[in-house]
C-alpha cells in the first residue's frame, strides 16, 4: 500500500533549512522587518498576514521570526512567539491570551509562565 504524501509544514525545518528555503517573498519579509523595528512606541503598528492555503503564510511568520532571533537590537526588544499553525480552541480574545502564555511557557521553559497558565485556565 503506497504511503500518504507527507504534507509540507515549515515547522519541522531547522534554522539552517528555514533560512535555505525562504527564496520568494523577500520584500514581504524586509517590510514585517521594518514595521517591527519601527514599533517603538507606547502603540505600535500591528500587521495581518492573510492568504489563501498553501502561499507561504506561516514560512514567511517563521522566517521574521527567525530575523528577530539572530538581530541583535530586535531580539532585547521581541520575543517572537511562535504558536501551532492552527489553534482550534482560541474563540474569543481572552482564549488567545491563554494560548499565548500556553505557549509561552513552553517555549522558554519558564515555571512560573507555566503557573500562570494554569491559574488562569
Amino acid at each position: 500500500m503506497p504511503k500518504p504524501p507527507i504534507k509540507y509544514n515549515p515547522a519541522f525545518l531547522s534554522d539552517e533549512e528555514l533560512a535555505a528555503a525562504f527564496v520568494v517573498r523577500d520584500g514581504d519579509r524586509a517590510l514585517v522587518v521594518r514595521v517591527i523595528r519601527e514599533n517603538t512606541a507606547e502603540s505600535n503598528q500591528h500587521m495581518l498576514i492573510v492568504g489563501p492555503r498553501g502561499i507561504g503564510k506561516t514560512m514567511l511568520v517563521r522566517r521574521v521570526a527567525l530575523d528577530v532571533r539572530q538581530d541583535e537590537e530586535l531580539c532585547e526588544k521581541w520575543y517572537p512567539l511562535i504558536f501551532a499553525e492552527e489553534s482550534h480552541g482560541v474563540g474569543t480574545a481572552g482564549e488567545f491570551w491563554l494560548e499565548a502564555i500556553f505557549h509561552l511557557a513552553n517555549q522558554t521553559g519558564d515555571a512560573q509562565w507555566t503557573r500562570t497558565y494554569e491559574d488562569l485556565k
